[in-house]
């Protein structure tokens, strides 16, 4: 049986050997699996949106039930190995990448507000109204609802023109709205919105 000492130069190891060789892990891990697919020992199907949605709420369910043992590891795993060369190397790399993808998430979240802002002006425009629409303790939620003059509610999901997409969860809302009878409208650019506004013409006066 291995000693604390023997275990922790074990994960000091692999910790260098997952830093140096990660492409090279990647790719056989990936012709591993691929193989696997062709001897049907894996299954091809795709999972549904129920299931993803099922899968994140789990692992959301998991991480916030053991939240403080899992920082308290990630804590003493850090202070182990901060002064490893390898594991600083993997740190600042993954903390570079990590930063060009917040500030890309930044850049088509602006345009995604944008094109919400130009929804509320038209809806304003109308004499209608347009708050923001909020579920607590439910994820999926539309963005909107708009209530033009003459016309029932509507729920807008906004999405950004560049690299938006529907999530799982958003799907699985969007069709229990639909099953209680509801419309949502899922709209990605300001032709979206005019395309709405036009499809919803004006009726009557806001007195």
């Amino acid at each position: 049986m291995k000693t604390p000492e023997q275990k922790e130069a074990d994960r000091v190891r692999s910790a260098r050997f997952r830093a140096t060789n990660q492409e090279r892990v990647n790719a056989k891990a990936r012709e591993k699996r691929a193989r696997e697919r062709a001897a049907g020992k894996v299954s091809t199907r795709p999972m549904t949106p129920e299931q993803r949605a099922e899968r994140a709420a789990y692992s959301r369910k998991y991480w916030l039930a053991n939240r403080e043992r899992l920082n308290a590891q990630n804590k003493a795993y850090y202070e182990a190995h901060k002064n490893d060369p390898a594991f600083r190397a993997w740190k600042s790399a993954y903390a570079a990448k990590r930063n060009g993808e917040v500030r890309m998430t930044k850049i088509l979240t602006g345009n995604e507000r944008k094109v919400e802002d130009y929804l509320c002006d038209k809806v304003q425009a109308r004499k209608g109204f347009c708050p923001k629409f909020h579920h607590p303790g439910r994820r999926g939620a539309p963005d909107r609802i708009v209530m033009l003059p003459g016309y029932p509610s509507y729920y807008v999901e906004l999405k950004r023109p560049v690299g938006g997409k529907l999530e799982p969860w958003q799907i699985t809302y969007h069709r229990e709205i639909a099953r209680a009878g509801q419309e949502v409208f899922v709209l990605w650019n300001r032709d979206d919105v005019d395309a709405f506004m036009a499809a919803h013409p004006p009726k009557c006066d806001l007195l």
